[in-house]
């Protein structure tokens, strides 16, 4: 199921950065955006090699990539929604990747099935937040004082950390 997840989040960054990058009319950038989700899905065969031997190494570079490739997407002019959307995909593939290495790492799991589904929830929700969050931040322009901004960032990490509280809680 985590190997899955990771192939669709590594296949839909792969598309909206070679898409973009291609309906911009920078064709080879959007063949090194090609190359970078190829990368990823040498990452998500796990069959290719033991876990933890050169498939981190892969994810990591991946994202990292992947992150600069939506930069350099901005730069130019591109649709800074998509380079949004490639960026969170490249987020939660490699959040995956590196929740299956555990998982193998750590070899018989009980009750797995319900721990990959928890972890793909959680996963959707925060992704789903952050992508919601970041089109916000970039379509709604509100000004702000340097108190009433300070004040909302206070309120902002005292309900994440009142949310890790009761996650945390609900877990144990």
């Amino acid at each position: 199921m985590i190997r899955i997840a990771q192939t669709l989040a590594v296949l839909g960054l792969t598309a909206a950065l070679a898409g973009a990058f291609a309906l911009g009319r920078h064709p080879a950038e959007a063949l090194l955006a090609a190359a970078i989700g190829g990368i990823g899905l040498l990452s998500s065969q796990r069959r290719i090699a033991p876990p933890g031997a050169w498939t981190g190494r892969l994810i990591d570079l991946l994202f990292i990539l992947s992150t600069a490739g939506a930069a350099w997407g901005i730069w130019r002019g591109l649709s800074p929604a998509t380079m949004l959307l490639a960026t969170v995909l490249a987020l939660a593939a490699w959040d995956l990747a590196h929740f299956g290495q555990r998982l193998e790492s750590a070899g018989r799991v009980e009750g797995r099935a319900s721990l990959e589904r928890g972890h793909l929830a959680q996963l959707a929700a925060a992704s789903g937040a952050g992508l919601l969050l970041g089109l916000l931040a970039l379509y709604l322009h509100v000004r702000l004082t340097l108190a009433t901004g300070l004040l909302l960032g206070l309120v902002a990490v005292l309900a994440l950390s009142r949310a890790l509280f009761l996650a945390r809680r609900q877990g144990s």
